[in-house]
């Protein structure tokens, strides 16, 4: 999901250094409502960092939730930070292939 950081080495400090994949990033660092999430180089900052959170995932920054406005399930919909209310345009599944 979302810059978990799953790619990378850690450095001494214990702070993952991530490989130049690409990760979740809330637009320029932003933590307000409506604030865009777009794939970007990780770099390992807080606007990358998402954690689980009642189904979904949360940026432990902002405390907002990866959010799909208006319940949309379109291609091509502008995922955003929002206030975390449960809702199934809150949820995230994860596939796998194979």
């Amino acid at each position: 999901m979302p810059g978990q950081g799953t790619h990378g080495n850690r450095q001494a400090d214990g702070a993952k250094q991530h490989s130049g994949q690409p990760a979740a990033s809330t637009a320029d660092g932003a933590t307000a409502n409506g604030t865009k999430v777009q794939l970007w180089t990780c770099h390992g900052g807080a606007n990358q960092v998402w954690q689980p959170y009642n189904g979904g995932y949360r940026n432990p920054t902002s405390g907002r939730c990866l959010d799909a406005p208006g319940s949309s399930t379109a291609d091509g919909t502008q995922l955003v930070l929002w206030d975390c209310n449960g809702g199934s345009n809150q949820k995230w599944t994860t596939l796998t292939t194979g």
